[in-house]
């Protein structure tokens, strides 16, 4: 188990439920207590859902592993663990920080009572996943070691998204999956030059890619950066999901290096009419390697 894996009993359980309700009766916690079909639904676009996900890979007959990253409260990941608790599958979340009502996996149980997600009276028989904190920019995890990483709000928080990508590219085995949200409505903007020197494009994408000033869409990159080793699929949708398969050994090299200059957070980026303010997203931007962009227009 990872070092910083911790399975300590925090406060009276029956006191922790009752801490958990009365935060969920004030309110303003939606965004950490998504459910599973909510979550669905953001990452819909990929053409699955994480129950089918996770049932294609244990048709592969091998114990599986499943990664949530950013799991908030935990409970997509006690959804899942309760769902699948006769399979031999095993779940883990990575948060940034480590507080309340999640310090160590043993509060997921209290987490799943709290919320109703698993019956008072069988709380016993909950196998609570594995919760680590830390930036997910490096995986504590070694290579080949996962079958399934999913992230369905955290990415458009940090700045250096492909980053993430590669390191999830590098946890996954071969015939491994990872579905991850990397933005909203907008993200589609088109090939050409940019519009403007520092922004690049009007559109409001999270993630954005140019050589010498000159916009490369998504789909069309990471579908040839993915080479054989990967397929790399956008499908079109009003969310920006990035479906991702590994197919053999190795890891992935995105030839892409992070623009620093003009990377920055949402709320810099001229806003249109009728956008809603973006607390903490940040728009992060590469230039693609020139030798990589010689064999992209030699495709």
């Amino acid at each position: 188990m990872p070092d910083d894996v911790e399975m300590i009993n925090g406060p009276g359980h029956a006191e922790h439920v009752a801490w958990i309700r009365e935060r969920l009766a004030r309110g303003g916690y939606g965004s950490r207590t998504r459910t599973l079909a909510e979550i669905n639904e953001r990452l819909a676009s990929a053409g699955t859902t994480l129950e089918r996900a996770i049932e294609q890979q244990l048709r592969g007959g091998r114990p599986i592993a499943v990664l949530e990253i950013g799991f908030g409260w935990g409970p997509v990941l006690i959804e899942l663990a309760w769902r699948f608790r006769g399979e031999p599958a095993s779940f883990a979340g990575i948060n940034l920080e480590r507080k309340r009502p999640v310090r160590c996996a043993d509060d997921l149980a209290a987490v799943a009572e709290a919320l109703d997600l698993v019956p008072a009276e069988r709380i016993a028989e909950f196998r609570a996943p594995e919760v680590h904190f830390y930036d997910a920019t490096t995986l504590h995890f070694p290579n080949e070691s996962l079958d399934l990483v999913y992230s369905a709000v955290s990415l458009r928080f940090v700045e250096d998204k492909v980053r993430v990508i590669e390191e999830v590219a590098r946890v996954l085995r071969p015939g491994g999956r990872a579905i991850l949200d990397l933005g909203e409505a907008g993200w589609e903007y088109p090939a050409g030059p940019a519009t403007d020197a520092r922004h690049l494009t009007d559109r409001p994408s999270y993630l954005v890619l140019h050589h010498g000033c000159q916009l490369v869409p998504l789909r069309d990159w990471f579908a040839f950066a993915g080479g054989e080793r990967f397929t790399i699929l956008l499908p079109p949708g009003r969310r920006c999901v990035m479906d991702l398969t590994k197919h053999a050994h190795g890891p992935l090299d995105a030839g892409l290096m992070l623009d620093k200059a003009r990377t920055m957070l949402m709320r810099d980026v001229p806003a249109r009419p009728g956008d809603k303010p973006l607390n903490g997203v940040v728009r992060s931007v590469y230039e693609i390697a020139p030798a990589r962009m010689t064999a992209f227009a030699q495709r």
